[in-house]
């Protein structure tokens, strides 16, 4: 996994997955587009928050070219769609399973640093579904803990 912040609002993910891919149901290839409950099958997610802010944006990408992004107000509240979009589709490399995009993301302060969490929901072609992330807080997976928000971009002025 890759991260970079290239410009105020401009973030570069890389996704890569390891282990028996062929074992994984990936989406099929639909337009690319807006859809909702991609965290219901292999999906990669990012959220993005500011430190002492409870604010986050969530980002879901799937190997479908299918997305999502909501704003939050604070943990698991005040969900609504975010403005952030990618900037391009994204590209999709099956044989080695790498999802790279960008994204606008102009929900959030573009003068501090960003705190990130990365994950991944990976379902098997049995139906279970396997959940990896930076980190993990305590009990079941939960992506929208702020404790697992351990990734830092600082400003582009501060690069």
């Amino acid at each position: 996994m890759a991260l970079v912040r290239r410009h105020d609002d401009i973030l570069s993910i890389s996704f890569r997955t390891l282990g028996r891919r062929e074992e994984v149901r990936w989406p099929i290839s639909l337009p690319p587009g807006f859809s909702d409950g991609l965290w219901q099958h292999s999906c990669v997610e990012a959220f993005v928050g500011v430190a002492g802010d409870p604010a986050y944006v969530e980002l879901n990408m799937a190997s479908s070219k299918r997305w999502a992004a909501y704003r939050f107000d604070d943990y698991r509240a005040g969900m609504r769609r975010a403005e952030a979009a990618p900037l391009r589709p994204f590209i999709w490399f099956g044989f080695d399973t790498t999802l790279m995009t960008r994204w606008r993301v102009p929900d959030l302060p573009v003068d501090a640093a960003w705190q990130l969490g990365l994950s991944a929901v990976i379902e098997t072609l049995d139906g279970a579904k396997n959940y990896f992330a930076l980190s993990h807080g305590l009990g079941n997976p939960d992506f929208h803990n702020r404790d697992c928000f351990i990734a830092t971009l600082p400003a582009p002025d501060a690069i």
